[in-house]
């Protein structure tokens, strides 16, 4: 990713084998026409960061956390191929949120 991306909102839809990507600098326009979007086809809205480098380390915990709940909304939209796939993937999500939160507790000193 450029830094002329940086902030902006990708909005990435799809319907069988097509992907369209879509970037908005407005998160307002960017929700609209994912609202619009989603009754048409399975699509997906990111925010960009800017390289991890240039983020401060709660800055980082934070995406993380955001990246773990698109984990669990992309993994719930898929068609179940066991019984057990949703929970041991919420167990998997709810592990790794688990250790975000550890270690923002234990750099606050809680």
């Amino acid at each position: 990713m450029n830094d002329e991306h940086e902030g902006a909102y990708w909005l990435i839809h799809f319907e069988d084998a097509d992907i369209d990507v879509e970037i908005f600098t407005s998160e307002e326009s960017a929700r609209k026409r994912y609202e619009m979007c989603q009754v048409a086809w399975s699509c997906q809205l990111f925010k960009c960061q800017p390289p991890i480098e240039k983020l401060t380390v709660r800055q980082v915990e934070d995406w993380i956390t955001g990246l773990l709940a698109d984990a669990w909304n992309a993994q719930c939209n898929l068609p179940e191929i066991h019984p057990a796939d949703k929970e041991e993937f919420c167990l998997a999500i709810h592990a790794a949120q688990n250790i975000i939160l550890a270690r923002q507790r234990k750099q606050e000193g809680l």
